[in-house]
């Protein structure tokens, strides 16, 4: 087990990059456990990971390959649709996106085709706390993308 410390910096010109680098760690360990906090001085999120090297996650699922621009159109504008609900969220909560849910997760979603909160347990990252937090306003995101 090992862990690392990430900046990630809130001003447009650096927070983008901060949080790409997150998410790429987040694609190369299996993370443990994540702790943050703000640091109002600095202007940034001090997040910590603990983790173990050289394990990716979900090994067994071919979704970690996939890219959006694997996705059929249908399903890029459900992960489009996510990614504009999670950041927006980030936004009103202060806090990074990744925070929510990171792109891996995201796509998860998309592939899984979620009907009802509970269903997101399955989800690699998301556990009880983040399905409650987040999961009825997934869903409804899911149902008006689906039914337009």
């Amino acid at each position: 087990m090992k862990i690392q410390l990430f900046k990630v910096r809130i001003d447009d010109e650096f927070c983008k990059k901060d949080q790409e680098a997150v998410n790429r760690f987040f694609g190369r360990v299996e993370v443990l456990r994540m702790e943050q906090q703000f640091l109002a001085e600095d202007r940034c999120w001090s997040v910590l990971l603990v983790y173990e090297p050289g394990q990716q996650a979900d090994k067994s699922t071919e979704i970690e390959t996939e890219t959006v621009d694997s996705l059929s159109e249908s399903e890029q504008d459900v992960y489009e649709a996510l990614r504009t609900w999670r950041n927006e969220k980030a936004r009103e909560l202060q806090v990074p996106p990744y925070y929510i849910a990171n792109n891996k997760e995201l796509m998860r979603i998309v592939k899984a085709q979620i009907n009802v909160p509970d269903e997101l347990l399955e989800i690699k990252g998301f556990g009880l706390k983040k399905v409650e937090a987040y999961g009825e306003e997934i869903v409804a995101l899911l149902d008006s993308v689906a039914t337009p």
